[in-house]
């Protein structure tokens, strides 16, 4: 009995102290950076998803892109409580000082780029408190050029790289990369918890009525993407 009771002891004081770390543990400001946010594209579908579905008692989540956001996409992602910015897509000095305000202004920690001129933006804005992570989705978008894979080796060599797919990391893996790997497959969203993917206009646009039920899916096999 006295060891049981030294027990329930130890472990209420474990949880105690576990809960006094969430209590005074900071809140990160993660921005999550990406060069476009159309309305059916797979990066901005799995960046709404992690909107939706992160801890939002330990991050406070702000979602940039470059260009314009699809106004359907951009409802959603507000809906998610994530902060909202776009920067601009002309050249790099100006989406530069645009992130670097950000990142000053809201106390960014972390910014996540998922493409090649949102990451090399994101190091070139980031202030020494702020860490840049490269979160990787396709293949032949850097490997397809030489000048775009040598820059990226050398930019990398010291940040944490995530890649959706061991084919993804097996294509961008180098030996001079010191840096932290990670491979984080995309999620699958609960259709009937996620709300619907178009807005009511495009029923208008295929004909179909309003209350109708619509079962359906669309894709394609892209080169560059080097789908087995």
């Amino acid at each position: 009995e006295e060891e049981r009771l030294l027990s329930n002891e130890r472990q209420y004081t474990v949880d105690a102290k576990v809960h006094e770390g969430n209590l005074h543990m900071k809140k990160l400001n993660v921005l999550m950076l990406s060069r476009s946010f159309p309305l059916t594209g797979g990066v901005a579908r799995v960046l709404l998803a992690f909107a939706r579905h992160c801890d939002h008692q330990r991050l406070q989540l702000h979602i940039g892109s470059f260009r314009p956001f699809a106004p359907a996409m951009a409802e959603a992602v507000a809906q998610t409580g994530a902060a909202l910015h776009e920067l601009g897509d002309t050249g790099y000095l100006g989406p530069v000082l645009a992130l670097r305000k950000i990142v000053k202004e809201q106390a960014i920690d972390i910014v996540v780029a998922t493409s090649l001129k949102p990451y090399l933006v994101a190091k070139l804005a980031a202030t020494p408190k702020c860490r840049v992570l490269y979160w990787l989705h396709g293949i032949a978008l850097i490997t397809g050029d030489r000048f775009k894979t040598a820059v990226y080796r050398w930019t990398a060599r010291r940040d944490t790289l995530i890649f959706i797919s061991e084919l993804v990391k097996k294509a961008h893996i180098y030996a001079g990369h010191k840096g932290r790997e990670a491979v984080v497959l995309n999620g699958v969203e609960d259709p009937l918890s996620s709300g619907p993917l178009y807005d009511p206009s495009q029923r208008e646009t295929l004909g179909i009525p309003h209350a109708a039920f619509v079962v359906g899916y669309t894709a394609a096999f892209i080169a560059w993407k080097q789908h087995k």
